[in-house]
């Protein structure tokens, strides 16, 4: 028994039940975002950015958190 793993096992479990609360209350929002060429300015690709409104989220929860927890939890 580590109790770092514990912790870190009880952090993962709380944060998949945040996202799916989050996501049966709707409150992920999805931004695309354009990425131009600068010598030219068109457009060169889109990139999709996945954004958290949660008002009562007690601290912001990092896009590599987010993601890595959301394809743990399927």
């Amino acid at each position: 028994f580590e109790p770092a793993l514990d912790a870190a096992a009880r952090e993962r479990l709380r944060l998949e039940h945040l996202v799916r609360e989050g996501l049966a209350r709707g409150e992920f929002e999805l931004h695309y975002q354009p990425l131009i060429h600068l010598r030219g300015g068109g457009l060169r690709a889109v990139e999709a950015l996945l954004r958290w409104r949660n008002p009562a989220r007690e601290a912001p929860v990092s896009p590599d958190r987010l993601v890595a927890q959301a394809e743990r939890a399927g």
